[in-house]
């Protein structure tokens, strides 16, 4: 300890403020700041309790050890941020939809069984040359309007005045988009089936059609949960399976066939569109009910040919004067 007690107390506070100075810099300076304070200083400085100072250079210390556990203060082409706060889940997935397409040898040598019948695998045999998409999908997500929540029954849960007035203004917004829609699909619950027909008024031409699988639901347990909603084991084991098999129904990139850019529109609920945007964006699927969308709230979701996913909006209700905006 003898190196310790010769270094003054000032001198050693000194350093300490110096290379945690030099440190936010990024400059090599912190490394030959941190080479002064001998591990000796170092117990010194944690053993002195009565030292003024002292706990100004125990903090310091403790974040200079943080920086460089993160890889900082070496004077190399890195960025200074603490991330000991952020817990990293999974990469991105490429193939997330199983229809990136391969070639045959890389096919067969990963063993993945026939060519997909959309023509996600298709390739040319003769030259091996894969057969890229080149079209991008965009999927709007709409929720139903307010609807009457004392039915005791889903026929019963009809929408209000105010939820087909909801319903009517966002199919002028879907018209004066300007895009040729390719079909709208709805829920078959009553209030997500009457917001569809409703919608789908001011553009008739466009095709409509209902699909079980957009019900709503308890699509995965969430976390954190919430104390006046508690679905059972069984809702979730038979909402969660229905709800993901509707999510690969309608989410993926487009095949090397198609060769111009799509829109498609699916009218549900709430707990449905939460659940897809996590899905979508590989986001923890319990962290669903962390977000909000609004009754007749549009979700705009962009597929691109390589399977990278954009949400380009989420629960926008732009469209509604104030006064119509309603969460129920």
């Amino acid at each position: 300890m003898q190196q310790a007690t010769a270094i003054d107390e000032f001198t050693l506070l000194a350093i300490s403020v110096t290379s945690y100075i030099s440190c936010i810099m990024h400059s090599r300076v912190f490394v030959a700041a941190v080479s002064l304070v001998t591990p000796s200083a170092i117990c010194y400085v944690y053993s002195r309790e009565d030292m003024p100072g002292a706990d100004t250079v125990r903090r310091l210390f403790g974040r200079i050890s943080v920086l460089c556990s993160n890889g900082i203060g070496t004077g190399e082409d890195s960025t200074i941020v603490d991330t000991s706060f952020y817990t990293k889940y999974i990469t991105w997935d490429d193939n997330w939809d199983r229809r990136e397409p391969v070639s045959g040898k890389e096919r067969d040598s990963k063993e993945s069984g026939p060519p997909d019948s959309s023509g996600a695998d298709a390739f040319d045999k003769k030259n091996e040359r894969v057969e890229k998409p080149t079209a991008t999908r965009n999927l709007i997500l709409i929720r139903h309007g307010q609807y009457d929540l004392s039915g005791s029954e889903d026929a019963h849960k009809t929408l209000t005045e105010l939820g087909k007035l909801q319903a009517k203004q966002t199919g002028l917004r879907l018209k004066e988009m300007g895009v040729i829609f390719e079909k709208i699909i709805y829920s078959t619950m009553t209030r997500a089936t009457e917001t569809a027909k409703i919608i789908s008024l001011s553009s008739p031409d466009i095709p409509i059609q209902s699909c079980e699988m957009l019900r709503e639901g308890a699509p995965y347990r969430p976390d954190p949960t919430l104390r006046h909603w508690k679905p059972t084991n069984r809702q979730f084991f038979q909402d969660g399976a229905r709800t993901e098999a509707a999510f690969r129904k309608y989410f993926y990139r487009a095949s090397p066939d198609q060769k111009e850019n799509t829109t498609e529109v699916l009218v549900c609920h709430a707990n449905v569109i939460r659940y897809f945007v996590c899905r979508a964006l590989q986001l923890p699927p319990e962290a669903w009910l962390r977000m909000s969308v609004g009754n007749c709230s549009l979700t705009f979701i962009t597929i691109r040919p390589n399977g990278r996913v954009s949400l380009r909006g989420m629960g926008d209700t732009g469209h509604l004067p104030h006064d119509n905006v309603t969460f129920n």
